[in-house]
């Protein structure tokens, strides 16, 4: 009898041994699994923050080089038109004359009051 009780003491013993390893590093997986998801969602919200950070970088760029090139071309039409007014006034002798300075000074200050007034929403600048 006492080997049959050194035997079934020896299998309860295993048992309740693998029954707490069971549970202790079951405890164990289901953390660490927990804690692998809860990475996996970080990182996936990161990388959307980051797909979202470019696509909002390349938008400002390329924004940014639109107006560029639109202000570049206003210059160059500038530039166009300027030389343009020049070349059909060259031999006009009315072009030649000195501008009061009454006007002179009243046309300046009507081109900067353009320069700094907007139009009201649904009324045409003039």
């Amino acid at each position: 009898m006492s080997r049959l009780v050194i035997l079934f003491s020896g299998a309860a013993l295993a048992l309740l041994a693998a029954g707490f390893a069971v549970f202790h590093y079951g405890g164990q997986y289901a953390s660490e699994k927990n804690r692998a998801d809860n990475a996996e969602r970080r990182a996936s919200s990161a990388a959307a923050v980051v797909t979202n950070l470019q696509r909002t970088v390349a938008l400002i760029n390329t924004v940014t080089e639109a107006n560029q090139h639109a202000k570049n071309q206003i210059t160059q039409d500038v530039q166009n038109a300027a030389r343009d007014v020049h070349s059909a006034i060259a031999n006009d002798e009315c072009a030649q004359r000195a501008i009061p300075a009454d006007a002179d000074s009243r046309l300046r200050h009507y081109a900067a009051s353009l320069g700094t007034r907007t139009a009201a929403p649904g009324k045409p600048d003039r």
